[in-house]
């Protein structure tokens, strides 16, 4: 599992295929501060959290991607729970 490892920059390209999708080929990538490679270019980023998306899903109307990213952030907000600071009174100038 991971990304294809292109993606950066704007997508001048997207040809439209004769089942109605589309193939996008960026013309910019980005590399290292160090100058030692291209980052993820041709490499990919493995996800944090591999999701399975099936033909089905879509037919479905489902987006499993995001049903997982809700559920990961719903659980991380009760390990972590966040405390919303007080507001402080307005000022009042005289």
């Amino acid at each position: 599992w991971r990304t294809y490892g292109a993606g950066i920059g704007p997508y001048v390209f997207t040809p439209r295929l004769i089942d109605g999708g589309r193939i996008q080929l960026p013309n910019r990538a980005a590399y290292n501060p160090d100058g030692t490679s291209w980052g993820i270019e041709n490499v990919g980023v493995r996800p944090d959290y591999p999701v399975e998306i099936t033909p089905r899903d879509l037919i479905a109307g489902r987006d499993p991607q995001l049903e997982k990213a809700v559920q990961v952030a719903l659980e991380e907000m009760k390990r972590t729970p966040q405390v919303m600071p007080k507001r402080p009174k307005f000022p009042i100038h005289k």
